[in-house]
């Protein structure tokens, strides 16, 4: 059994990103500027903690400020705590300092932020199915790297953004208060032209709240057994797992009978994903069904592709042919290696396609996934 989760959270629980609180707030304060050393007026300038989550409105929707006339910034209610500092303006490259420690209270300031020459533009637009955009939708640019809070955004105007980046590895994703959207990883190149991406927002949650809960919670004891079964192996926790099972593909089969495949206008994107992850784990005939559904769900912006790869390697995988993205394992004489692929020698083009990274590293967090579990 795998534990299923979006490509992009596996990457951040690796980083140890989780949600700080702080009942005390510190401020910073400093100035922009340019190469030449002069100020930098409405530079979009943004305060991040390592342990803030990707896309939790705590991160991407506050702590953010605009330099003045003089370059100057001051970011307030700040929680303490190490942090990144970061600038971004039209045209300019990116800037950034690391390992700010933010006071418990008071301030800390003469803090320079230098932004530098023109790098790379990642511009594109933001839509949602109804068409109108929500207000203050801005994109964050989440630099994968060993600082704390390196992340870089731009705000969206008349459905469009851009931002300038350096070289380097990213996860995007936008937001606006209530709304989100899948994230796309972008490795940037110091050769790279002008880079286009777009993004489609969707609502965090569903007009049906209870429906929502439920999938959500359902997913959640689901990944608690799948968990215990990895670290054990044993068969006391491998038969609560097909017991967990047995009860959510009952449940599944209702929701699916009532509401047909529901999408994120009703449970939300987080209950869209949910409802994905509890149908890997259900009998083929299940998943089949639902196959489908899920790609229409990416067509709309609910669903990332390189999910719904899962969905179709394993679906494959169940009918005895070949996979095509790699994301299936086996266990051979205590081994874990891929099931067979599909003209494997184009295995990485299919997923660079779709999202998806090498098959090199995706073997190896495999690997390191299952020998945690073995000497745990």
């Amino acid at each position: 059994m795998m534990h299923l989760v979006r490509p992009h959270q596996i990457a951040l629980a690796m980083l140890g990103f989780a949600f700080a609180l702080s009942t005390h707030a510190g401020e910073l304060e400093g100035n922009v500027l340019d190469q030449d050393g002069k100020p930098v007026a409405n530079a979009l300038v943004a305060a991040n903690q390592r342990q803030t989550q990707i896309g939790a409105e705590g991160n991407i929707l506050r702590h953010r400020s605009h330099s003045d006339a003089r370059g100057h910034f001051l970011l307030q209610g700040l929680p303490a705590g190490l942090y990144g500092a970061t600038a971004t303006a039209p045209g300019m490259g990116p800037a950034f300092i690391g390992n700010l420690a933010i006071p418990e209270t008071g301030r800390l300031d003469k803090q320079v932020l230098r932004l530098g020459g023109p790098t790379i533009a990642v511009e594109g637009t933001l839509q949602t199915a109804a068409g109108a955009l929500p207000d203050g939708a801005i994109v964050g640019a989440y630099r994968i790297s060993d600082d704390e809070g390196d992340v870089f955004y731009a705000e969206a105007s008349d459905g469009r953004y851009r931002i300038s980046l350096s070289p380097g590895k990213y996860y995007v994703t936008a937001r606006a208060p209530g709304w989100g959207s899948l994230t796309a990883q972008k490795s940037i190149a110091a050769t790279d032209e002008t880079l286009h991406l777009d993004f489609k927002l969707v609502r965090e949650s569903g007009s049906d709240l209870k429906l929502s809960r439920e999938i959500i919670e359902m997913e959640a004891a689901d990944q608690k057994v799948r968990f215990a079964e990895i670290r054990t192996n044993d068969a006391v926790h491998q038969q609560a797992t097909a017991t967990i099972d047995a009860k959510n593909e009952a449940r599944v089969k209702e929701i699916l009978k009532e509401y047909g495949w529901p999408n994120a206008d009703l449970i939300g994107d987080q209950g869209v994903h949910a409802l994905w992850v509890l149908v890997q784990h259900e009998s083929p005939p299940v998943l089949k069904q639902c196959l489908p559904d899920m790609k229409a769900a990416a067509e709309r912006g609910e669903l990332e592709w390189a999910t719904v790869a899962l969905s179709i390697d394993r679906d494959l995988m169940y009918d005895g042919k070949k996979q095509l993205y790699g994301s299936q394992v086996q266990t051979t004489d205590g081994k874990v290696e891929l099931y067979p692929v599909e003209d494997e020698a184009h295995l990485d083009e299919r997923r660079a396609k779709i999202g998806l990274g090498p098959i090199a590293e995706y073997k190896a967090g495999i690997a390191k996934l299952y020998a945690q579990g073995s000497a745990n």
